[in-house]
C-alpha cells in the first residue's frame, strides 16, 4: 500500500469479535485478484470477497470504526458498503505496489479542501502481514522505504492520504 502516512491503532478489537467476524467472512465467495497491476492474469494466491451484508461481528467492527473516524474529525465519514475481505495463501510472491486511490483524486480533494480518501485494515488472524511504503505517493513506490508490518488479531492499520487524523482518537 502506498500512503502519505499510516499508524497501527492502539486499541484492538477483542479476540471473540475477530473470531466471530472470521467465521462470518469464511462464508463468503472469494475470487482471485491481481498480483501485477494492469495484468489480465489473476493471482491464485490472493483472494477477495465483497462484504455486502454485515453479520453481527462485522456490524460491530463497522460501527466502531465509523464512530472513531467521526470522533477524530467531524468532516470524515465511512462509506457504506466499503468492506472487503482479503486472504493470501502461504508462499505467495509479493503483490506489486499499488494505491487504492489515484494520486489525482487525493490532490483534487486537497485543493478543494474536501475529505481525502483513507483506508483501514483490520487483522482477524495473528501474523497478518502487510507491506507498506511510508511517504510514497504519486507514481512510484521507493523500495528503500518498503516495510513489512506483522499484525496480531484485532489490530488495525489506518492509512491517511492527507491531513493526519488525531491519532489518539483512533
Amino acid at each position: 500500500f502506498w500512503n502519505a502516512g499510516y499508524f497501527v491503532a492502539k486499541r484492538r478489537f477483542e479476540v471473540h469479535v475477530c473470531k466471530a467476524a472470521l467465521r462470518e467472512i469464511k462464508q463468503l465467495v472469494f475470487k482471485p485478484i491481481f498480483r501485477k497491476v494492469y495484468s489480465k492474469k489473476m493471482d491464485e494466491y490472493r483472494r477477495q470477497a465483497d462484504i455486502k451484508d454485515l453479520g453481527d461481528a462485522m456490524e460491530f467492527i463497522d460501527g466502531t470504526i465509523k464512530a472513531q473516524v467521526e470522533h477524530a474529525n467531524e468532516d470524515w465519514e465511512v462509506r457504506d458498503g466499503a468492506w472487503h475481505a482479503l486472504y493470501s495463501y502461504p508462499g505467495e510472491p509479493d503483490q506489486d505496489p499499488h494505491q487504492d486511490f489515484p494520486a489525482f483524486e487525493t490532490a483534487k480533494a486537497l485543493l478543494k479542501r474536501q475529505p481525502v480518501h483513507g483506508s483501514v485494515v483490520v487483522a482477524l488472524m495473528n501474523g497478518t502481514k502487510m507491506i507498506v511504503y511510508p511517504g510514497c505517493t504519486g507514481s512510484r513506490a521507493s523500495m528503500q522505504k518498503r516495510k513489512v508490518l506483522v499484525l496480531q488479531r484485532g489490530e488495525r492499520v489506518v492509512f491517511s492520504r492527507g491531513p493526519r487524523p488525531q491519532w489518539s482518537r483512533l
